[in-house]
């Protein structure tokens, strides 16, 4: 539902610059902008025209600081020919984030005189940097040929105030008719009179009876701002009072009270303005995130009442079993969602943005059953009130560049000292367990599921250590969100056995469910361990583990399987030292993963045909991904007689924007020469690298020539990948006693 445009007229309780606020000098002044102008070709920031300008901008914008500087081709106080635009924008981009790092949390507008106006345009389109509103003084809208330069305006999303005199002849008011053509909205400010430079000549003046008095009183005449005879011929401009209230209600009130043009920053602007208040006041952008985050939330709790009501109407059992997914699925999601709206401090942005993507992980789930147990149409109804479109709104809002968080005596500030303490200790975790599990009868409990019902009615938030003893234990486990900081300990791989048989092909659920081991609750650390799912080759999915906990970790641990083997589900998650087997797909998911020191091992599949993973990122502000570092990829014994016949790949897309990089690992002979496996319409949106891997199928010439794979040569590309930078390793990992790289 789209809002009507605010009026222009003052509104009643709002303050203007020149008038005292009735807020408190603390709040105005995290309201007020910081400002950074950039000089015209011909003159540099100690001009006249510019220190007059400053002045100006602060006093009518109610900046905290304008900004000036001088371009590199100004220095040495020589007059020099400027450089094309383009080639500043790097420079003026610096000096722009080096002002918004100075005033933190200030809304940010960019200013420039001609050519900086031209530049400050072309910084703004960046997408890491997220300004307000760019003045345009004397817009240099034609070029020396005459041609028209609008690329830049037209692809802005920034509002854009255009202050322009009438005899400019760099920009011909005419020309102005891109304003119509633009996204982003604007205003325009005509000088009559005025040059390129603002200066109005004498008979101008004259010849419209003016003074320099009558000048500074001009007011504008309508909302499309005229600056009547307000210069004179020294280029000297003066605001008045009221030309000041002009200016802040076309490019603040009305940009803070606009619900569509905010909404215009996301997406899916049609479901946010259809929800949002046409008459809500939007005060910045922290603002409006907050707003966007309660109100996905709000809409997902709706959405699960419904869920439930759906129980009862379910006609056969494939629909109960795809309706109980999704009815865990929007638990979740709202689990996330809560952690998400918490601004508090010790809440780092990144880690929002990894809740956000769980939550919509866990909707895209709910979708996907339907369809793969074949009954779609009954999804409708149950997906059909925007939670998705909402909280993709959130990702696009929240988007930020890392922030190292804060520590104490070595730790996250959100690690319990005595978490540390334990997972610090030297002495052997099975003497330290909380229960100790034994088919014999020596432990506590003969089940895991024993144990994992005693756990959960225990008190407290410190780590709960299980030892599971030797053993092959048949059973199905399912750790809740509700189940924190669990760690489970085995005697070692091939020793401690966790067996299931559930698949697709013979039990008739959702992939989701047929995992042998499925792990929700945050934290958990799994430890010399076998998963196992004994289902086979031949009858589809069947997982082996299913981990969506956040922070998660699996040390020296084996997972068995064929289809599916491994899936790492939602959140940031950490294997090291592990063994992986399967066929089609068996790593595969949309956390936020790296498998590091790890073996992976291709079996022999039924359709000749191996893929070892199959990322899911499906948002283009997702932060999920596969990393496998340090790793070797070769054929298990079931496949090496036969290898020659099968052909084996590192990964195909199963969503669009599919994400995988190898770094660093020994790829044996059966990697085929193309390397990866083209699987749906993806193959120039999704992100495919290998960087300095070993072996014979290492060898990347006869690799595929899609736009979205990528040969790293280049050791800080690679290392957005890897431990420290793609999971933030070193805010968590530290405390779980298990070795980990960092870096490369």
């Amino acid at each position: 539902m789209a809002s009507s445009p605010p009026s222009k007229r003052r509104r009643k309780g709002q303050t203007v610059v020149g008038e005292s606020p009735s807020k408190s000098t603390s709040t105005q002044e995290k309201s007020s902008p910081v400002v950074v102008f950039a000089h015209g070709a011909g003159a540099p920031s100690s001009s006249d025209w510019m220190i007059r300008w400053k002045e100006l901008l602060k006093k009518a914008l109610n900046a905290v600081e304008v900004v000036t500087f001088d371009y590199p081709y100004m220095s040495g106080g020589r007059r020099k020919v400027p450089p094309k635009a383009e080639k500043l924008v790097d420079f003026h981009s610096g000096v722009v984030k080096d002002a918004v790092s100075k005033y933190t949390g200030h809304p940010l507008i960019l200013a420039g005189k001609s050519m900086g106006s031209r530049v400050s345009c072309m910084v703004a389109a960046q997408e890491d940097i997220d300004a307000s509103l760019i003045v345009c003084l004397g817009y240099p809208l034609k070029g020396m040929n005459g041609a028209v330069r609008d690329e830049t305006l037209l692809r802005l999303k920034v509002p854009v105030m255009f202050v322009q005199g009438t005899k400019d002849g760099l920009c011909p008011l005419e020309k102005l008719g891109v304003q119509k053509k633009m996204k982003a909205m604007s205003g325009l400010h005509e000088i009559e009179g005025g040059d390129h430079s603002f200066k109005i000549s004498k008979k101008h003046l004259q010849t419209n009876g003016s003074t320099q008095e009558e000048a500074e009183d001009a007011a504008p005449a309508s909302p499309r701002v005229r600056f009547k005879r307000s210069l004179f011929p020294l280029a000297v401009y003066n605001f008045s009072k009221a030309m000041e209230q002009a200016l802040l209600f076309h490019i603040y009130w009305y940009r803070t009270n606009d619900v569509k043009w905010w909404c215009g920053k996301t997406p899916n602007p049609v479901p946010c303005e259809y929800y949002l208040s046409k008459n809500m006041m939007i005060k910045d952008e922290v603002h409006f995130l907050k707003i966007s985050m309660q109100l996905a939330l709000d809409h997902a709790i709706h959405a699960q009442s419904n869920i439930h009501s759906l129980g009862p109407k379910c006609r056969n059992e494939l629909e109960k079993a795809a309706w109980s997914d999704c009815l865990k699925l929007y638990e979740l999601t709202i689990l996330g969602l809560n952690k998400a709206v918490d601004f508090s401090p010790n809440v780092q942005r990144h880690d929002r943005q990894t809740w956000l993507s769980a939550a919509l992980t866990n909707l895209e789930t709910c979708r996907d059953g339907f369809i793969e147990l074949g009954v779609s149409d009954y999804l409708p109804p149950m997906m059909s009130n925007n939670v998705s479109e909402l909280i993709s709104n959130t990702m696009a809002l929240n988007k930020a560049p890392y922030k190292e968080p804060t520590y104490k005596d070595g730790f996250p500030t959100w690690v319990k000292h005595g978490d540390s303490k334990l997972l610090q200790s030297s002495s052997s975790l099975a003497s330290q367990a909380d229960i100790v599990v034994a088919q014999d009868g020596s432990g506590i409990y003969k089940t895991i599921n024993e144990a994992i019902s005693a756990a959960s009615s225990q008190s407290g938030s410190g780590r709960y250590v299980i030892y599971v003893k030797a053993g092959t234990y048949s059973e199905n486990v399912e750790i809740g969100s509700d189940l924190k900081n669990i760690m489970m300990v085995g005697d070692g791989m091939g020793k401690t056995i966790i067996t299931g048989n559930k698949s697709v092909g013979v039990e008739k659920i959702s992939t989701f469910n047929t995992a042998t081991v499925g792990v929700d609750g945050e934290s958990f650390i799994g430890r010399d361990i076998t998963f196992r799912n004994t289902a086979g080759p031949n009858n589809g999915q069947a997982v082996a583990l299913r981990s969506g906990s956040d922070h998660s970790v699996f040390y020296r641990c084996s997972f068995e399987g064929y289809q599916d083997t491994l899936y790492v589900f939602s959140h940031k998650q950490f294997y090291r030292e592990c063994d992986v087997y399967g066929t089609v797909d068996f790593i595969f998911g949309k956390a936020a993963v790296v498998l590091q020191n790890c073996n992976i091992y291709a079996r022999n599949p039924p359709s000749k045909i191996n893929t070892v993973t199959a990322q899911g990122r499906s948002n283009v502000n997702d932060t999920s991904g596969i990393t496998i570092q340090n790793s070797t990829i070769t054929a298990a014994s079931d496949l090496k007689p036969v290898q020659g016949s099968v052909k084996t790949f590192l990964g195909r897309p199963w969503k669009q924007f599919s994400t995988t990089v190898i770094i660093k690992t020994f790829l044996d002979t059966l990697i085929d020469p193309a390397g990866w496996m083209e699987w749906n319409q993806s193959l120039d949106t999704l992100y495919y690298a290998e960087y300095m891997n070993t072996g014979p199928g290492s060898f990347t010439s006869n690799r595929v020539k899609w736009k979205g794979y990528h040969v790293l040569t280049n050791a800080t590309e690679a290392s957005a990948f890897t431990v420290g930078n793609f999971i933030d390793g070193n805010s968590w990992l530290p405390t779980t006693g298990v070795p980990f790289t960092l870096g490369l």
